[in-house]
């Protein structure tokens, strides 16, 4: 047993793995109780008493193969559910709705004023405060003129491998946390309906509160990750943003208009494909040698 376990954190990866792969396990393992005690237990020892011992083999491989390929649909999806988690739900009108009220409910003037840096600007705040938590961390990158969701793939490819470890770990933990809930809420409504058609009431009543207390537990320990998870987003902005210039070939600036000045041209080339007319010479592109810096002004064609 021990060798199908090293065998699939292999094919899995280990972040996979653990965030992934082991809830899931847990999930079917649960799933598969239900079934049985729905069956029967002495009907379904018997059955498998008949079995020879090559079937077994085959039987527990393939219910291994199964979490694995609800662990990959499930890591592939995981982003959308994470986006739910967040609070986007301008597709579903009603939820706009609710999503703005409790957007309004969440803005804290009193946490505003003491520690503006912890929540969104007023105009983007969220539902929700997992996705408050993240979405003030990524606002940091505006103190310097960047955008975060532009400069951040970017930046990570350059950043000091002891960072994109805390970074990995605890990104690592808001997705175990995410996928917990995510597949206690599954539990609750799917456990809880098949022990109702098929158990005593008391079973369905055991799976459904299960199920929501494993997500609220889940949600809540998402709550916290995301705390750490938006704390490294500040700090790989604060500490780190100079090595994106570096590894470009641009020049450091000298000040914090200049700075901010550099990053709103270097999005612009970014995103538009040019910087605006005539400001080219912010980007920061080091002066060609023997020639006075004109910090990378191009040529009148």
């Amino acid at each position: 047993m021990t060798g199908l376990f090293d065998s699939t954190s292999g094919v899995l990866g280990r972040r996979l793995f653990t965030t992934t792969w082991v809830p899931v396990l847990v999930f079917g393992a649960l799933v598969t109780v239900l079934v049985l005690s729905a069956t029967g237990w002495s009907l379904a020892r018997g059955r498998w008493d008949g079995l020879s011992a090559d079937l077994r083999g085959l039987a527990i491989v393939l219910f291994l193969a199964v979490t694995v390929l609800l662990t990959q649909l499930l890591a592939a999806v995981r982003p959308g559910i994470i986006r739910l988690f967040e609070g986007y739900w301008d597709a579903v009108p009603l939820l706009r709705r609710i999503a703005r009220r409790c957007a309004r409910r969440l803005d804290d003037p009193v946490e505003r004023s003491r520690r503006p840096w912890s929540l969104p600007a007023p105009e983007e705040m969220l539902p929700t405060r997992f996705g408050n938590i993240i979405r003030a961390a990524e606002q940091e990158a505006r103190r310097y003129g960047m955008d975060a969701a532009t400069a951040w793939p970017r930046l990570y490819v350059t950043l000091p491998e002891t960072f994109t470890t805390h970074f990995a770990a605890a990104a690592g933990a808001v997705d175990l946390a995410v996928t917990i809930s995510s597949l206690g809420a599954v539990f609750a409504v799917v456990g809880g309906g098949f022990a109702a058609v098929a158990l005593p009431w008391y079973a369905a009543a055991y799976c459904a509160g299960g199920g929501a207390l494993t997500c609220w537990l889940g949600h809540q320990a998402a709550v916290r990750a995301a705390v750490a998870y938006g704390e490294l987003i500040r700090t790989a902005f604060d500490v780190h943003r100079w090595l994106l210039l570096d590894a470009m070939g641009l020049t450091r600036p000298t000040g914090l208009n200049a700075e901010r000045e550099q990053w709103r041209q270097i999005h612009q080339v970014w995103q538009r494909g040019v910087p605006d007319a005539g400001q080219a010479h912010l980007l920061g592109y080091p002066p060609a040698s023997g020639q006075q810096s004109d910090q990378g002004q191009v040529p009148s064609t």
